[in-house]
């Protein structure tokens, strides 16, 4: 049971109110109490900004005493070190890789997301928070029905925003959802005996699951063979033909080529690490071009010719205003920091950036001196050079307050 009744202390009339019934693994619904802030309580973030309770089966998160609880963000790096022997786990992601037919593409991710699930449920925490609004639409779909065929009882809430906004509530049980987004599929021939049906679990020796754990193979009875029903069968020899698996994250190097070996490495870089770069990226890109505008007015205009150097001056503003959109779009990323001073990668770009808008100018000015250029008509220039770091800093006013008062 999830039962919450606070307020912000900036808002003491201001109360808000969440909970539902916890007894399996639920989804956190489409609720009148903003995401953020029940997600920053159940991720035990800034809980001294809240008065009043919010109670997960009777452990108080607002408490001075911080419970054991597990958190998985998709938008994160995957942690590589989760791999798992457990027969059943491996035998249930083989049939819904089977049944499903996953794309190379998501099968990584979706069988590290898995592994990750049982590892932390592995050290039974007061709840797992698996928060997949990192995750593409697609695998917050996989991701959910799998938890609710093999993890439904366990401790899991999930926030998964493309199916969270059709409900209108504040917890909803995955058995609840089943039967509205989950379409059942024909087992797949060749995997009929891993099946999730009770009989052929039997029928496999595999235990029932209980809450927090996943079902587990059990070993059979040598001194009394009537309680193996395979004891007695002869045991056949199958042949089985080696083919790559779908969940391998790497091509044989044979098969690459030069751009096939590119894009595998490009594929192992994280999504936020691989953001940040094209971000800089595209800073250094508009940057430059700035920069370069000046240099090209003076070396193709005509004596007296008012018409490109305006041109040129106003491309010149142009780009340094979209050198910032990626720069503010670093701190954007981060779903968490409110304060833009706090958020380093940011605030480490921000600067070199500015420095560089500065060292530009003080450049234009060395090379317009030796050249002879019409200082009135390079003013300009060195003007918008000087002004990076106010132009930065205004666009990311305005990214801060579209980031602190989201649209309702």
């Amino acid at each position: 049971m999830i039962y919450a009744c606070f307020h912000e202390k900036t808002s003491p009339d201001t109360a808000l109110c969440f909970g539902g019934e916890f007894s399996e693994a639920s989804l956190l619904g489409n609720s009148c109490v903003p995401s953020e802030r029940v997600l920053s309580i159940l991720r035990l973030e800034n809980i001294g900004l809240y008065d009043g309770s919010f109670a997960v089966n009777d452990v108080e998160l607002l408490g001075e005493e911080k419970p054991s609880i597990k958190i998985i963000d998709t938008s994160l790096p995957l942690r590589r070190d989760v791999e798992t022997g457990d027969y059943a786990l491996n035998a249930a992601l083989d049939k819904f890789a089977s049944e499903n037919g996953i794309r190379h593409a998501v099968a990584y991710r979706f069988r590290t997301i898995i592994q990750m699930v049982y590892a932390d449920l592995q050290t039974k925490p007061l709840y797992l928070l698996l928060d997949l609004g990192g995750s593409r639409p697609e695998e917050q779909l996989l991701v959910t029905e799998f938890i609710a065929k093999v993890f439904l009882l366990g401790r899991i809430l999930i926030h998964a925003p493309s199916i969270s906004m059709n409900y209108h509530a504040d917890l909803v049980p995955l058995s609840r959802i089943v039967a509205d987004v989950f379409v059942p599929k024909q087992p797949a021939l060749d995997m009929e005996h891993l099946a999730f049906g009770a009989s052929s679990n039997e029928i496999a020796g595999i235990k029932p699951s209980v809450a927090g754990e996943i079902a587990q193979k059990e070993v059979p009875n040598e001194t009394n063979p009537a309680k193996d029903p395979l004891a007695a069968q002869p045991q056949r020899e199958y042949k089985v033909e080696s083919n790559p698996s779908i969940f391998e994250n790497e091509e044989k190097p044979a098969k690459r080529g030069f751009f096939g070996k590119i894009a595998a490495f490009f594929k192992r870089i994280p999504a936020p690490t691989m953001d940040l770069i094209l971000n800089i990226l595209f800073a250094v890109l508009f940057t430059g071009l700035a920069i370069a505008v000046c240099p090209i007015n003076f070396a193709f205009s005509s004596e007296g010719s008012s018409t490109m150097l305006v041109v040129c001056i106003i491309v010149c503003f142009v780009f340094l205003i979209m050198a910032q959109i990626p720069i503010a779009s670093i701190y954007q990323a981060d779903k968490e920091q409110m304060n833009p001073f706090k958020a380093k990668p940011f605030m480490i770009v921000g600067v070199i950036f500015s420095l560089i808008g500065i060292l530009a100018g003080v450049l234009m000015m060395v090379i317009g001196k030796s050249k002879g250029w019409d200082s009135s008509k390079a003013l300009p220039f060195y003007i918008a050079y000087f002004l990076y770091p106010v132009f930065l800093t205004a666009y990311t006013a305005v990214t801060v307050y579209r980031k602190t008062h989201p649209k309702k």
